[in-house]
């Protein structure tokens, strides 16, 4: 499995783990993406903080 990600993403906490989980429950599937969040919807200082400690660490996203 190949994953591209351009150089100015921010992924949410698990976006790969459940992009994984996907492909392991739907043996079909061919392609699968993600969503863009808007600047806006994420307070700023958690943005700064996620892409300063890792690029995997922002919050509220993948939770159920």
């Amino acid at each position: 499995m190949t994953m591209f990600f351009d150089s100015d993403v921010i992924l949410m906490p698990r976006y790969i783990e459940e992009i994984l989980k996907m492909f392991e429950e739907k043996k079909d599937a061919v392609g699968v993406q993600g969503w863009m969040i808007l600047p806006w919807l994420v307070p700023l200082k958690e943005k700064w903080s996620a892409s300063k400690e890792n690029a995997f660490h922002t919050q509220h996203i993948f939770q159920r």
